[in-house]
């Protein structure tokens, strides 16, 4: 995020937004337990789609997706669900 000129107290904002993560599972009706979240992220959070920006800039500047009407097009993405493209084999591998 410091890369990306995101303001220190912003930084520090969401690091303890993310430290304090606690879920609940609903099972029968019931909230039962509770449990600390200690790893990932919120799908279309402020992380997650920073990551994505980063992973999808990182594939444009391989070069090794397809292209469409002189379109780089790399990968096609809904929610968390990503799919590589690649005019080879070998480019698709080395894009992974």
């Amino acid at each position: 995020m410091a890369d990306s000129a995101v303001p220190v107290h912003v930084i520090k904002l969401i690091i303890n937004w993310y430290a304090n993560i606690v879920s609940v599972v609903r099972w029968g009706g019931r909230y039962p337990s509770q449990f600390i979240t200690r790893s990932g992220v919120r799908q279309g959070g402020v992380l997650f789609n920073m990551y994505v920006d980063r992973f999808i800039e990182s594939l444009e500047a391989s070069d090794l997706g397809c292209h469409f009407y002189g379109v780089y097009v790399g990968c096609l993405l809904y929610a968390e669900d990503i799919i590589l493209l690649s005019a080879s084999v070998v480019n698709l591998q080395k894009n992974v």
